[in-house]
Protein backbone atom coordinates (compact mmCIF):
# COMPACT_ATOMS: atom_id res chain seq x y z
CA UNK A 1 0.00 0.00 0.00
CA UNK A 2 2.78 2.48 0.84
CA UNK A 3 4.60 2.05 -1.80
CA UNK A 4 1.69 2.87 -4.91
CA UNK A 5 -0.06 5.70 -2.16
CA UNK A 6 -0.26 8.25 -5.42
CA UNK A 7 -2.26 5.49 -7.23
CA UNK A 8 -4.79 4.37 -4.53
CA UNK A 9 -5.74 8.09 -3.47
CA UNK A 10 -5.94 9.87 -7.23
CA UNK A 11 -7.29 6.74 -9.12
CA UNK A 12 -10.74 6.90 -7.33
CA UNK A 13 -12.97 9.48 -8.80
CA UNK A 14 -15.33 9.50 -5.74
CA UNK A 15 -12.33 9.86 -3.20
CA UNK A 16 -14.02 12.55 -1.39
CA UNK A 17 -17.40 10.56 -0.74
CA UNK A 18 -14.80 7.43 0.11
CA UNK A 19 -13.61 9.24 2.98
CA UNK A 20 -17.03 10.31 4.36
CA UNK A 21 -17.15 5.87 5.20
CA UNK A 22 -13.16 5.58 5.09
CA UNK A 23 -10.53 6.11 7.47
CA UNK A 24 -7.34 8.22 5.86
CA UNK A 25 -5.39 6.32 3.76
CA UNK A 26 -2.18 6.92 6.20
CA UNK A 27 -4.73 5.72 9.44
CA UNK A 28 -5.63 2.53 7.40
CA UNK A 29 -1.97 2.05 6.18
CA UNK A 30 -0.59 2.14 9.95
CA UNK A 31 -3.59 -0.15 11.20
CA UNK A 32 -2.89 -2.89 8.22
CA UNK A 33 0.68 -3.18 9.56
CA UNK A 34 -0.80 -4.34 13.05
CA UNK A 35 -2.37 -8.56 13.07
CA UNK A 36 -6.05 -7.68 13.97
CA UNK A 37 -6.73 -4.83 12.41
CA UNK A 38 -9.82 -3.98 10.50
CA UNK A 39 -10.41 -3.71 6.83
CA UNK A 40 -10.98 -0.62 4.70
CA UNK A 41 -11.60 0.35 1.02
CA UNK A 42 -7.79 1.74 0.94
CA UNK A 43 -6.95 -2.27 1.76
CA UNK A 44 -9.93 -3.83 -1.22
CA UNK A 45 -7.98 -0.72 -3.86
CA UNK A 46 -4.45 -2.20 -2.68
CA UNK A 47 -5.66 -6.01 -3.48
CA UNK A 48 -6.89 -5.46 -6.86
CA UNK A 49 -4.13 -3.98 -7.82
CA UNK A 50 -1.97 -7.06 -5.76
CA UNK A 51 -3.86 -10.24 -7.32
CA UNK A 52 -3.83 -7.91 -10.70
CA UNK A 53 -7.87 -8.41 -10.50
CA UNK A 54 -11.04 -5.83 -10.37
CA UNK A 55 -12.65 -6.19 -7.47
CA UNK A 56 -16.48 -5.53 -7.07
CA UNK A 57 -17.63 -4.63 -3.61
CA UNK A 58 -21.34 -4.97 -2.24
CA UNK A 59 -21.97 -3.32 1.10
CA UNK A 60 -25.20 -4.20 2.75
CA UNK A 61 -27.95 -1.65 3.79
CA UNK A 62 -27.89 -2.54 7.28
CA UNK A 63 -29.10 0.59 8.57
CA UNK A 64 -32.10 1.36 6.43
CA UNK A 65 -32.86 3.48 3.12
CA UNK A 66 -31.32 6.62 4.15
CA UNK A 67 -27.78 5.38 4.83
CA UNK A 68 -25.66 6.24 2.35
CA UNK A 69 -22.96 4.36 2.51
CA UNK A 70 -24.03 1.67 0.48
CA UNK A 71 -24.57 3.27 -2.29
CA UNK A 72 -20.71 4.91 -2.18
CA UNK A 73 -18.98 1.63 -1.08
CA UNK A 74 -20.78 -0.58 -3.49
CA UNK A 75 -18.95 -0.53 -6.36
CA UNK A 76 -16.02 -1.52 -8.69
CA UNK A 77 -12.84 -1.18 -7.85
CA UNK A 78 -10.36 -1.66 -11.15
CA UNK A 79 -6.41 -2.00 -11.89
CA UNK A 80 -6.02 -1.28 -15.77
CA UNK A 81 -7.33 -4.69 -16.49
CA UNK A 82 -10.10 -6.36 -18.32
CA UNK A 83 -10.51 -9.56 -16.02
CA UNK A 84 -13.58 -11.02 -14.27
CA UNK A 85 -14.07 -8.85 -11.25
CA UNK A 86 -13.97 -10.95 -7.85
CA UNK A 87 -16.48 -9.64 -5.88
CA UNK A 88 -16.28 -9.23 -1.93
CA UNK A 89 -19.10 -8.42 0.48
CA UNK A 90 -18.31 -5.94 3.10
CA UNK A 91 -18.82 -7.72 6.54
CA UNK A 92 -18.54 -6.96 10.28
CA UNK A 93 -16.57 -8.96 13.38
CA UNK A 94 -16.45 -7.91 16.46
CA UNK A 95 -19.16 -5.65 17.81
CA UNK A 96 -19.90 -1.92 16.45
CA UNK A 97 -18.68 1.20 18.69
CA UNK A 98 -20.90 3.22 16.50
CA UNK A 99 -24.73 3.61 16.62
CA UNK A 100 -25.13 2.71 12.77
CA UNK A 101 -23.70 -0.49 11.83
CA UNK A 102 -20.46 -0.34 9.77
CA UNK A 103 -18.12 -3.11 7.86
CA UNK A 104 -14.74 -4.03 9.15
CA UNK A 105 -14.15 -6.85 6.95
CA UNK A 106 -15.15 -8.16 3.68
CA UNK A 107 -15.57 -11.74 2.35
CA UNK A 108 -15.41 -13.14 -1.09
CA UNK A 109 -18.77 -13.99 -3.04
CA UNK A 110 -19.13 -16.83 -5.25
CA UNK A 111 -21.74 -17.53 -8.15
CA UNK A 112 -24.23 -20.16 -7.36
CA UNK A 113 -23.41 -22.80 -9.51
CA UNK A 114 -25.45 -26.68 -8.85
CA UNK A 115 -23.12 -28.77 -10.54
CA UNK A 116 -21.12 -30.95 -8.17
CA UNK A 117 -18.06 -30.84 -10.46
CA UNK A 118 -18.18 -26.77 -9.50
CA UNK A 119 -19.14 -27.49 -5.71
CA UNK A 120 -15.80 -29.48 -5.60
CA UNK A 121 -13.61 -26.60 -7.42
CA UNK A 122 -15.18 -24.23 -5.49
CA UNK A 123 -14.20 -26.14 -2.02
CA UNK A 124 -10.67 -26.58 -3.43
CA UNK A 125 -10.35 -22.78 -3.93
CA UNK A 126 -10.95 -21.87 -0.46
CA UNK A 127 -7.64 -22.92 0.57
CA UNK A 128 -6.08 -21.53 -1.01
CA UNK A 129 -7.89 -18.05 -1.74
CA UNK A 130 -7.41 -18.28 2.26
CA UNK A 131 -3.70 -18.80 1.94
CA UNK A 132 -4.09 -15.74 -0.53
CA UNK A 133 -5.54 -13.63 1.94
CA UNK A 134 -2.61 -14.46 4.36
CA UNK A 135 -0.02 -14.28 2.07
CA UNK A 136 -1.66 -10.65 1.11
CA UNK A 137 -1.68 -9.52 4.56
CA UNK A 138 1.61 -10.66 5.57
CA UNK A 139 3.25 -9.23 2.62
CA UNK A 140 1.52 -5.42 2.96
CA UNK A 141 2.34 -5.62 6.41
CA UNK A 142 6.20 -6.66 5.86
CA UNK A 143 6.75 -4.05 2.86
CA UNK A 144 4.72 -1.18 5.15
CA UNK A 145 7.23 -2.49 8.13
CA UNK A 146 10.18 -1.74 5.73
CA UNK A 147 9.14 1.14 4.07
CA UNK A 148 8.24 3.22 7.56
CA UNK A 149 11.70 1.56 8.64
CA UNK A 150 13.13 3.17 5.33
CA UNK A 151 11.20 6.79 5.88
CA UNK A 152 12.29 6.52 9.84
CA UNK A 153 16.00 6.55 9.33
CA UNK A 154 15.77 9.22 6.40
Amino acid sequence: MSLNSGIYTHQEPDFDQLMDYSPSFEESLMSCCNDGEYSSIWTVIALSTIIGLPIQTLYPAMNGPLDRAPEVLTKLFSPDTNKEPLTILWSRMGPGQRPMWTANHFVPVFKHDTTEDRVENTEQFMPNLLALSFCIKTLLTERTKVFWNILLQN
